[in-house]
């Protein structure tokens, strides 16, 4: 699978015990890449998940990320911030994103997608992976998919 002109991805995992071992197979494949990854948690990650046996080299781990942000106004102060960081992440993955808006408030949920999406669009732009006549063909696509 080719990933060259791929702008966002979506993993779910509805399974709360495998959330976290996808999340780091995530992780570890696109930092050994070399992209920046953050890793978003709503809980602190004490230790690997049960059974996990892939430790990652150092030289893997600089490009990893661990971020604690346990409310959503932590994860909007974060991500909305995003854009005066010296170090652009390439790769945001959030564990549990549901958490944040466990109140089943629909408005909070679309909130903190967009602000996901403005984020990496930010990202993509400060690393100039991204014209602005992409960004366009992009926001058109979206708006196709939701209007049909």
């Amino acid at each position: 699978m080719s990933f060259e002109n791929v702008n966002s991805l979506c993993i779910y995992c509805p399974n709360k015990n495998n959330n976290l071992a996808l999340l780091l197979e995530n992780a570890i494949f696109w930092a050994e890449q070399g992209l920046g990854v953050w890793i978003i948690t709503t809980e602190y990650v004490e230790s690997l998940p049960v059974g996990w046996t892939q430790i990652p080299d150092r030289s893997v781990l600089k490009f990893m990320t661990f971020l604690f942000l346990p409310t959503i106004n932590d994860l909007f102060e974060k991500i909305i911030n995003v854009q005066y960081l010296s170090i652009t992440p390439k790769i945001i993955l959030v564990s549990h994103l549901d958490k944040y808006f466990e109140n089943g408030d629909i408005s909070t949920a679309a909130h903190c997608c967009a602000i996901l999406m403005d984020a990496i669009n930010i990202c993509a732009r400060k690393l100039n992976e991204i014209s602005e006549d992409n960004f366009s063909t992009i926001l058109n696509d979206i708006k196709n998919v939701y209007s049909s």
